[in-house]
């Protein structure tokens, strides 16, 4: 059992929590803007997939998406695509997601960054987010530092983008604390996120035990 655990504890988390987009560069861009983006995967086989769709979701909702204009497989970790932002897209961060027939869904979460003038606003300007203890084990607590009273969208989200908590919450100028707790998970990587209406959002990734 010792010699298991040490084994365990020399393996990097990547080898230990299955495929995850690791990074987007470059993680931003102006709305209208057409750019060339490099998705990094880790533990991924992009090269070894037969089918596989690309999905930014430039909206609070994930069932519309936009898809790249192209996009090239460099290798079984890096995707090269070319994307243009829609027009009309809110200052924020956003989401993307890479599925394919070798990894399945893989889901990243207020990942892509775009700066707008159509519909700017300095609403949540100042927020902040941090998430402790990490790695956690069934409890979470959660601080939001906003710059208005308001509401937005607590949820926790796994790689995949399976939603496992989902609640709206009220925020006061200033300092605000949740906690979630009894929280049954499977071990691996997660993401704490707050959506505003305005479409802003932000996330933190975590690590369950």
């Amino acid at each position: 059992m010792k010699s298991f655990l040490l084994i365990l504890s020399l393996l990097p988390i990547s080898s230990l929590f299955g495929q995850y987009i690791n990074d987007i560069s470059p993680n931003e861009a102006d709305n209208g803007e057409t750019l060339n983006v490099t998705i990094t995967g880790a533990n991924t086989s992009f090269n070894q997939a037969t089918s596989t769709v690309i999905k930014f979701y430039f909206t609070a909702s994930t069932t519309t998406a936009t898809l790249p204009n192209s996009f090239t497989i460099q290798n079984n970790q890096k995707i090269v695509a070319n994307l243009t932002v829609p027009i009309n897209t809110l200052n924020g961060w956003y989401d993307y997601s890479v599925e394919n027939d070798v990894d399945g869904f893989i889901y990243s979460p207020s990942s892509f960054k775009v700066n707008s003038s159509v519909g700017l606003t300095t609403y949540n300007t100042n927020s902040s987010l941090k998430v402790y203890p990490n790695p956690f084990n069934n409890t979470l607590s959660i601080e939001v530092s906003n710059d208005q009273n308001g509401s937005a969208n607590l949820s926790l989200i796994d790689i995949a983008g399976k939603v496992f908590e989902s609640r709206t919450v009220n925020l006061i100028n200033g300092q605000n604390t949740f906690e979630l707790d009894n929280l049954n998970l499977q071990p691996g990587i997660y993401f704490v996120q707050v959506a505003y209406s305005n479409g802003k959002r932000f996330s933190t990734k975590i690590v369950k035990h």
